[in-house]
């Protein structure tokens, strides 16, 4: 800007073609060392082609317009980077230091004092100027005197101003070094700049201190399609997309009057006067001419259409944060999207999971097959997560057979552990699945770990830190299996530990007791049934709910021994209530996934049954959606076994997690059981109503009944009860009961 602060316009009002010179003057001047600079920067980060040159491992600019300028500047121009390598130069600038014929570009000023011919002198204070413009921080500038030959006017003085410019985190970016002839006889004419202005192929704007455009070059006319005679005396006619044009003014007569020197750059959106809008670069500098003595103010704006940039940055960013093969979010990818997650989850105070998915087979499939076959499989794999799972999941490729899901938003570590369960098993299922690639059945088998936040980890890294030691517990554990990451070294893991000990006591000890849950038919309101629960009294105080566990004891086998005491004791009090003329017609007893998959489950009810004499219709079992992932066949035949006895089978939580209406067509199910989560959060005309609804006549029209769990209050009750929900548990009619209490309940004062 100094430079052209020097190039004053002395402009009369008797010629208007002899003032547009004037402007196209300093228009030419302000915005050369601008539009120099930004194309260089620009261009820098192409590789190849024919506009483009590659100096020190970095593109240089080799753009026409660019060189054009550099020729045609009175004065001259010199870019260096932060280390002092010349980046672009005009031809006088190097000609002061002799270097007429060297090869300047990429070298530095110690490195050209090398040249044979070289200003060995100036090149070094040339450097000694440069560290001293970095040390102020701001432009230096000094005067030159050099002797050039006979044919370039002997001796000259030259103004050489230094120009600092410093990235947006405060390191050196790069040095502009400006300068003018002071004493050169050979004087620019000026219809030589009215001609930049007007014949360069960069779109030129020149505006007034108001920002309304005074002149517009014909390269405008073509980049932007909008005629001079349409432009003149308007703001930015091209704005689109932003704020009002005249309100984007008023911003930058806010900017430079804080920036006067400044070079404002920003994107905006162009819209052409037909076609669509496109991505620009403005660059716009203040200028300061005086006409008639009077000062005045105007502005050069110069722009360049962006739009490959743009789309080199959206294929760049797809590069940098997707999977090239499988398309998938990548690592960095993923622990971003998953962090943003978590802060929500952490505020609303929800529980979710991080599954961690390693491919056991993948290897010997890579080595025997192929690598092509082996890329081909881990597309399938991709294809058939993504199928699995919800939208708001996210699924991601970490690397090589290594995959990573995360799964959101349960209310509970309960909830949390019981849903992603269940998609483990599905993603262990469905990867068993044969797998057809390039003419070859492939099988593989798959190890999961899991870790759920916040109890495991209350971060991304960690949480998968964790899960993959999970994953290797899983492996250990032998194939298509998954693991819940344990802290195994902290004092919970040895209180889980302690809870294992103890829990194994607890049979011996008779510290285990059974709850019941009373259930009653809606219409008459009277009571039908119970569904046993199981609670462990520890002392005589401490009574532990299941929650607590339940899960150490599927972890353990534990569970196989605490079902069969469960089943076999509430099938004896069943039929001391019966014999003893009790009105309740069955008792509903719960069944684990690892119960039910015993190889002996089905004869341990049959003797159980034959033990306690109980007739098979008055017990029913009620099993969960994780219970039927798995081997179709074995599930199926245990189901109809069952059901040839005459035990009544009930789907319980349905609708939570992962529902599939194919639970319902190929397995024999009898009872459909709402999940509380949709009760409690029934209000009129909610979503948790209207699913409420559907289950209840899906269920009705697949001749199942329907039982709705956690009814609190007569608004649910009532509800259910016009929707025609058949059977309601919950504590609108009575909490859980002990022994005594629903002994009492059914019209007897001791337990029977």
């Amino acid at each position: 800007m100094s430079l052209l602060r020097r190039h004053t316009l002395a402009c009369s009002q008797t010629t208007l073609n002899h003032a547009m010179t004037l402007f196209a003057i300093v228009a030419a001047l302000a915005g050369l060392a601008a539009t120099v600079l930004f194309l260089w920067q620009r261009n820098r980060a192409k590789v190849g082609g024919k506009n483009t040159l590659t100096l020190r491992g970095q593109p240089a600019v080799q753009n026409p317009d660019a060189a054009s300028l550099f020729t045609s500047i009175p004065g001259f121009l010199c870019i260096k980077d932060a280390d002092g390598h010349w980046l672009q130069v005009s031809q006088r600038y190097a000609d002061i230091f002799n270097l007429t014929n060297a090869d300047c570009i990429g070298k530095t000023d110690t490195e050209l004092c090398q040249q044979p011919e070289s200003d060995q002198e100036a090149l070094r204070l040339s450097a000694l100027k440069d560290d001293e413009a970095w040390a102020l921080k701001q432009p230096l500038r000094d005067e030159k005197t050099v002797y050039l030959s006979a044919d370039d006017d002997g001796e000259s003085s030259f103004d050489i101003t230094r120009t600092p410019i410093y990235a947006k985190d405060g390191r050196r970016f790069q040095l502009l070094l400006t300068g003018n002839r002071l004493n050169s006889r050979k004087v620019m004419a000026p219809g030589v700049f009215a001609s930049a202005f007007y014949m360069s192929k960069l779109p030129f704007i020149l505006l007034d201190g108001d920002f309304k455009i005074i002149n517009v070059n014909t390269a405008f006319e073509a980049f932007a399609g909008y005629p001079k005679k349409e432009s003149i005396g308007k703001y930015f006619v091209f704005l689109g997309g932003q704020k009002p044009a005249s309100e984007f003014a008023s911003t930058l007569g806010a900017w430079f009057r804080k920036n006067p020197d400044e070079l404002w750059s920003g994107e905006v959106s162009c819209q052409a006067k037909r076609g669509p809008s496109f991505p620009v670069r403005l660059l716009i500098s203040e200028l300061r001419a005086q006409t008639n003595n009077t000062d005045s103010i105007y502005y050069f704006a110069c722009l360049f259409d962006i739009t490959k940039e743009k789309q080199d940055e959206k294929r760049i960013m797809k590069i940098a944060h997707y999977d090239d093969l499988t398309g998938l979010p990548n690592r960095s990818l993923f622990c971003d999207q998953v962090a943003r997650s978590l802060s929500t989850a952490m505020r609303h105070k929800l529980h979710s999971a991080i599954l961690f998915i390693n491919l056991d087979r993948f290897k010997t499939v890579n080595d025997s097959l192929g690598r092509k076959t082996g890329d081909a499989l881990l597309k399938e794999v991709a294809d058939r997560l993504v199928l699995l799972l919800r939208k708001e999941d996210i699924v991601a490729r970490l690397s090589g057979d290594e995959f990573a899901i995360m799964c959101f938003n349960e209310q509970s570590h309960e909830k949390a552990i019981y849903s992603t369960s269940i998609i483990a098993q599905k993603i262990i299922s469905r990867l068993a699945e044969h797998f057809y690639i390039h003419h070859q059945e492939i099988f593989i088998t798959t190890s999961i770990g899991i870790a759920i936040f916040p109890e495991d980890a209350n971060n991304v890294e960690t949480l998968l830190k964790n899960a993959d030691m999970a994953r290797n517990e899983a492996k250990k554990q032998g194939s298509n299996s998954f693991q819940f990451f344990q802290k195994s070294s902290t004092a919970s893991a040895k209180d889980r530990h302690q809870l294992e000990l103890n829990l194994r006591k607890a049979l011996q000890r008779k510290e285990l007791q059974l709850y019941y849950q009373p259930q009653y038919k809606a219409s008459t309101q009277k009571l039908c049934g119970a569904e046993v629960l199981i609670r462990w009294l520890q002392g005589q105080t401490n009574l532990i709910s299941p929650y607590y566990f339940i899960d150490v004891a599927e972890e353990t086998g534990l569970i196989i021994a605490i079902g069969k005491w469960i089943l076999e004791t509430a099938c004896k009090q069943q039929k001391a209530w019966l014999d003893a003329g009790y009105p309740i017609r069955q008792v509903s007893v719960n069944v684990s996934a690892r119960q039910f998959m015993d190889p002996h489950f089905v004869e341990t009810v049959e003797e159980i049954l034959a033990k306690t004499r109980l007739d098979p219709l008055c017990l029913e079992l009620e099993i969960t959606e994780s219970l039927l992932i798995g081997d179709i066949k074995k599930i199926e035949l245990q189901l109809n076994r069952l059901k040839k006895r005459g035990i009544k089978i009930a789907l319980d939580d349905f609708g939570t997690g992962y529902s599939s209406l194919a639970y319902l067509k190929n397995f024999p199910i009898d009872v459909v059981k709402i999940d509380q989560s949709f009760v409690r959060g029934m209000t009129p005309g909610s979503k948790d109503a209207k699913i409420v609804c559907a289950i209840i006549e899906m269920g009705h029209s697949l001749g199942y009944k329907v039982v709705a769990e956690g009814v609190e209050d007569e608004a649910q009750f009532m509800f259910l009860h016009q929707q025609g929900c058949d059977i309601i548990q919950g504590y609108y009619f009575s909490r859980p009961l002990p022994l005594r209490e629903m002994t009492v309940l059914l019209g007897g004062g001791d337990d029977v």
